[in-house]
This record gives C-alpha cells, sequence and structure tokens, in this order.
C-alpha cells in the first residue's frame, strides 16, 4: 500500500436509481436522498473546502464528493439544471470544484459554467506533461498510483481526485505554468464545451470562393514546376 493511499479515507459508495435522488433545498444547504436517506450538504462546511465530481456520459449521472464525507452522492444528468442545484453551487463561493475533462461534463451541463472555481486534471496533466498520447483517468490515475489502476473504483476515484490535483497544482508551480493554466487554459473548456455542443457558424460561400481561389494558384504553381523541370 502506498503512502498516497494510506492518505485516504476509505469512502462508502451509495449509487441509487436515478429517480431516487431528489434534491431539496434548505436553508443552510441542499438535501439530496440516496436511496431512503436523506443527507444534507451544508454551504458553510463546504467553503474553503473542494467537491470532487465526475460525469458518466453513458450513465447521464453526475457523481460528486465533498471533501470530508464519508460517502458520494449520484445525481442524474436531469437535476443539475434544477432551482435547487443552481441555488446551491451558487452559494458555494471559496469552494473548489475537482474533476476530469471538465469540457466533457460542460457539454452536457453548460449551465454550470459559472458554478465556482474548477480545476480540471485532465487539463492540468496535459499542461504539465504535453508529449503523452493518452490522459484519459485510467492513465492519469496508474501515474498517480504508479501502479495499474483498472480495478480502482468510482468511490476511491472520487477519493483520489483532490491529492491528484494538489499534485499537479505543485508541478504547474515548479514549472512556472500555474497562470498559463489558470488564466489562459481553463476558460478554454466552456467555450470549447459550448462549440461541441453548438457547433459554430461557416461561411459556405466565401469558403467556396477561397477554395475555388487556392486550386487556381495551386494549378498555375503546379504548371511552373513542371515548366522548371522540363
Amino acid at each position: 500500500e502506498t503512502q498516497k493511499q494510506k492518505e485516504i479515507n476509505p469512502v462508502r459508495s451509495k449509487t441509487p436509481s436515478a429517480s431516487a435522488v431528489p434534491l431539496v433545498r434548505a436553508s443552510n444547504g441542499i438535501k439530496i436522498k440516496n436511496g431512503n436517506d436523506w443527507h444534507l450538504l451544508p454551504v458553510s462546511s463546504l467553503r474553503g473546502t473542494a467537491i470532487a465530481f465526475l460525469f458518466d456520459e453513458e450513465e447521464k449521472m453526475f457523481f460528486l464528493l465533498p471533501e470530508g464525507f464519508s460517502e458520494f452522492f449520484s445525481v442524474p444528468e436531469a437535476l443539475l439544471g434544477s432551482r435547487e442545484a443552481q441555488e446551491f453551487f451558487a452559494s458555494t463561493g471559496g469552494v473548489e470544484l475537482i474533476t476530469h475533462d471538465l469540457k466533457l461534463f460542460l457539454k452536457h451541463a453548460p449551465f454550470a459554467a459559472g458554478w465556482g472555481a474548477f480545476f480540471d486534471c485532465k487539463l492540468a496533466w496535459f499542461i504539465t506533461d504535453p508529449g503523452r498520447r493518452d490522459y484519459s483517468l485510467e492513465k492519469l490515475l496508474s501515474w498517480f498510483l504508479q501502479k495499474d489502476a483498472a480495478s480502482v473504483g468510482r468511490a476511491e476515484i472520487l477519493a483520489l481526485l483532490p491529492h491528484i490535483a494538489r499534485r499537479l497544482r505543485e508541478d504547474l508551480g515548479k514549472n512556472e505554468l500555474l497562470r498559463v493554466f489558470e488564466e489562459f487554459e481553463m476558460p478554454l473548456p466552456p467555450i470549447l464545451a459550448a462549440m461541441e455542443r453548438w457547433g459554430i457558424g461557416v461561411n459556405t460561400a466565401y469558403l467556396a470562393k477561397l477554395s475555388h481561389k487556392t486550386g487556381g494558384e495551386i494549378a498555375t504553381l503546379e504548371k511552373k514546376i513542371c515548366d522548371f523541370a522540363g
């Protein structure tokens, strides 16, 4: 067992069906129902901490683990846009939201772009080590744990994310890349997610004109090359 693993408290997971997870706004936070139990996420205890979260594109589920909590919560994608969820995240000032692949999440939840301070481990890893070909979550975990991570469960992944984020932030600082990450790279996921979600406008008439012009120039150059070659 590695030292990193010893530092992490075991996390007991509860993953109910999508229909079993209503959200209710409370005076001091938000209540989430997992199975038959209601759990309060109080805003006051979250400030200055972190919430690790992941989005599963196949299950259409949002999984979150507030720092210090012993179990993670499962919220259907459809409920993320609810008034209760919006009010809760809008009030969590000072909470860092840590994930892997923020663009994917915002593609499905564009309204979340203003929730708070995000930290994208995938993007941070790319900035610190741009020579890699695979920045998947499994590869990130293997890099951090220094072992194969294929069998690591969702609960442990969520518990690991804040530790991974701290390590990546240290690496960014050591390489003087923290400002690049925060000011230039992190503003991009909401923009790229919107482009993928809605598409981008293309002036087809201009492109056709440009293609015709470029084609003519290429033909002229080809003729010149043939003339020089004899």
